[in-house]
């Protein structure tokens, strides 16, 4: 479409901001609307083309760019605009013969009209290089915000991996002898938690929760609120300390998950363990590892062996 007819269609229909973008009316990414947005610029923007009429053109086009392009305010847009659309298809206002009746349909036909707050902007003032240096700086945001989803992701992604690691080497370790009372430093965690689920219910007035926050279970007294880390049952509380104890015998925490991935993998290898019990974790370790690097998130070097022996549990 030449510039003159983009112009000419986007001041035949300024509201319509999903045509003034050339785009359709569905959710749509901010990166797509920012694409969209300079496709059109290019065509209306008065450093790019001789018309007229490309000044107010730009201006409703980068109304319709500062709507769209935030994502609640796009939606509203869009219920807003379905909305319209649903009750010019189902009301003949024409219809109505009573004053009382058209005093109801009144404030529905006026709905269309509740369009979203209008970023305030100065694109009408921007040269075409001010145009392009803010595209640029809202592309950067962008990637910098996938970037942090997908590490995000990532992370997720290799706690529940570690996770199922700790279950598989404490499997093993059992199945090769290892007595219940001890426990691996690497899959002491574990251990912590089935002493607290073994020993059932707590003493008569008395909770727990999880602190998210802190990443600690508490114990608290209903009647006086106060809280606790310490089990209300000394010797539960004995058993949940020795295996606290072997966890921090570990040379990476829970803070590292890649790293402790890598120092498990590494004594269940040193352990000479069948790899067909565990070696597809190694596998989907590799895997994540070329996601952090594809996402340019560096290199996920695997630790070096530690000294990981069981202790008194």
């Amino acid at each position: 479409m030449a510039a003159s007819e983009t112009i000419a269609a986007i001041l035949a229909n300024p509201s319509d901001y999903w045509a003034c973008l050339n785009l359709p009316a569905q959710i749509t990414a901010p990166v797509l609307i920012r694409k969209a947005y300079l496709r059109v610029a290019l065509k209306t923007h008065p450093d790019k083309v001789d018309d007229p009429q490309a000044n107010e053109a730009f201006q409703h086009l980068s109304e319709a760019f500062e709507t769209l392009y935030d994502e609640v305010s796009q939606k509203e847009y869009l219920s807003s605009s379905s909305s319209s659309s649903s009750q010019s298809s189902f009301t003949d206002y024409t219809e109505c013969t009573s004053s009382s009746a058209k005093r109801r349909a009144a404030p529905q036909s006026k709905q269309w009209k509740k369009k979203p707050k209008k970023t305030p902007h100065e694109w009408t003032q921007k040269r075409w290089a001010d145009v392009e240096r803010e595209m640029r700086r809202r592309e950067e945001l962008e990637r910098a915000f996938v970037a942090e989803r997908s590490t995000a992701n990532t992370d997720r992604k290799l706690r529940r991996l570690v996770a199922r690691a700790q279950k598989i080497c404490r499997s093993l370790d059992l199945r090769e002898g290892c007595p219940l009372e001890y426990a691996n430093p690497l899959w002491a965690t574990l251990a912590e938690a089935d002493v607290v689920s073994a020993a059932g219910r707590l003493p008569e007035g008395w909770q727990k929760r999880y602190d998210h926050e802190n990443k600690v279970l508490l114990f608290r007294v209903v009647a006086t609120g106060a809280t606790q880390t310490e089990h209300p049952v000394p010797a539960v509380e004995v058993m949940r300390k020795k295996a606290a104890d072997a966890a921090l015998r570990n040379k990476y925490g829970t803070d590292e998950p890649r790293w402790q991935l890598g120092e498990i993998l590494d004594y269940l290898r040193d352990e000479e363990y069948d790899e067909e019990d565990w070696g597809y974790l190694e596998d989907e370790a590799d895997e994540l590892d070329a996601e952090i690097r594809d996402a340019g998130q560096g290199d996920a070097a695997e630790p070096t062996t530690t000294d990981t022996g069981v202790q008194d549990f």
